[in-house]
């Protein structure tokens, strides 16, 4: 075990690719250091978050794009950036009996408040289920709620028969694509709805499975 750790840490001095999921501030300092490929992964806040003209210096450090929704396509690069659908741990969210409890779960934003989530909700056709709509925390305890721990989130998931991914942005707007939560669930067997069609899922696509994702990112390091 010794001898695999310290193997790993120094080939970490000499890596073929560095792979950053939206660590920008240090990007300059990055390519100064290490002369090889670099890979940008934008998650969604901030390529939402920042201006154009902010975004595109940090573009003209790096050799790849990649961006965990399709929608995200649409947000503006000096060249097409590539979808990589987000993975999930599927050994972790290994399917589960799921109780028929009519029970639902929507974690919302920090702006978003319930009454809109379950006006939308109900808008389409999911009125009649019993809702709790917490709102999603950055910290060990939030509003007064204990968060899950990433370890945990299946065994929290799994209590509801129903997830909701339904996320109001400050604007108003509604994002039309599945968070890793909602599709932690799908793995899971909880059926969710939201997302880009508002249909009810209970199994995960092919396309989020890790061993087909990892086969294309190594399309797209190039090495």
């Amino acid at each position: 075990m010794f001898y695999l750790l310290a193997h790993a840490k120094a080939m970490s001095f000499r890596p073929d690719v560095i792979h950053l999921h939206e660590v920008t501030r240090a990007i300059r300092l990055w390519r100064l250091v290490r002369k090889c490929r670099m890979v940008l992964h934008e998650h969604g806040m901030w390529s939402r978050n920042t201006p154009l003209r902010e975004r595109f210096p940090v573009y003209g450090h790096v050799d790849r794009i990649l961006v965990a929704m399709p929608q995200m396509t649409k947000y503006g690069h000096p060249e097409p950036p590539v979808y990589v659908p987000i993975p999930v741990d599927t050994d972790l969210f290994a399917p589960r009996d799921i109780p028929k409890n009519n029970r639902g779960l929507c974690l919302m934003q920090g702006t978003q408040t319930e009454r809109r989530t379950l006006e939308i909700l109900a808008e389409h056709g999911y009125g009649d289920i019993d809702w709790e709509c917490v709102v999603r925390g950055n910290k060990m305890v939030h509003d007064g709620r204990k968060n899950s721990l990433y370890r945990d989130m299946p065994d929290t998931l799994s209590r509801y028969e129903y997830y909701a991914d339904v996320r109001v942005m400050a604007d108003g707007s509604v994002l039309c694509d599945y968070s890793s939560t909602a599709l932690q669930a799908m793995s899971l067997g909880v059926s969710v709805t939201g997302g880009p069609d508002f249909n009810m899922h209970d199994t995960l696509p092919d396309r989020h499975k890790p061993e087909n994702i990892v086969a294309n990112l190594d399309k797209e390091y190039g090495i």
